[in-house]
């Protein structure tokens, strides 16, 4: 005989704690990336003119041109790097400020169909897979070790189309049914009816009401 599924009381205020918890921490985890980035900068900078300013006039002109291509390289990386960290720290500081200020809506939305993807050396395919190590955090920009796999996994739904779960653990606040993105995909059927998290009309965050019961 199958178990029957405990429900918990889902509530505008437990959501809008659990966006508020995802963006902040995001948030804090693309400000420490450009910190890191200007720290790495500094050090570089630091280092560079130590060693290389009282020899540089010794070098010839070949290797001063490189020495400079290599500069001018490093420099448009780190102002890229830049750009993504402070695009990832704006766009979750405003989806906190969202968040608190309760500019979403709850909608309930039919599940048309699952995908999983396997990435691999950066390049996204439909594959089968098996379970995989839970990774901690959401990020905005998922950077890949080369050669390595990583796994994500999108719900498709009837009215708000596609959404890709975050990665690691969710529903922290709840008691009985805290999952991480792999359980909820496996424990997805199609034609289960999801709670969406709406905000400028994308899916933010999405409650399968298998187990969850939004209380008005």
């Amino acid at each position: 005989m199958r178990e029957e599924i405990r429900k918990e009381t889902l509530t505008k205020e437990k959501i809008k704690k659990e966006l508020k918890e995802v963006y902040l921490y995001n948030g804090f985890i693309h400000l420490r990336d450009f910190a890191l980035l200007i720290l790495c900068f500094v050090i570089v900078n630091v280092l560079g003119e130590s060693i290389f300013e009282d020899r540089i006039a010794n070098f010839s002109q070949v290797a001063v041109t490189l020495v400079n291509i290599m500069t001018i390289v490093f420099c448009v990386g780190f102002v890229i790097g830049c750009g993504f960290c402070l695009y990832g720290v704006f766009k979750f500081f405003g989806l906190l400020i969202m968040a608190s200020k309760e500019k979403f809506d709850i909608v309930v939305d039919k599940l048309t169909d699952t995908k999983k993807l396997v990435s691999y050396n950066d390049e996204v395919l439909v594959e089968e897979v098996q379970d995989h190590k839970i990774r901690p955090h959401i990020r905005l920009f998922k950077w890949n070790i080369p050669s390595s796999e990583q796994y994500y996994y999108r719900l498709y739904f009837e009215k708000y189309k596609e959404y890709e779960l975050p990665e690691g653990k969710l529903y922290n606040w709840s008691s009985i049914n805290s999952m991480n993105d792999w359980q909820i995909f496996r424990s997805a059927d199609i034609c289960d009816d999801f709670y969406v998290v709406v905000a400028n009309n994308k899916p933010l965050y999405v409650y399968n009401t298998k187990f969850f019961e939004l209380s008005d």
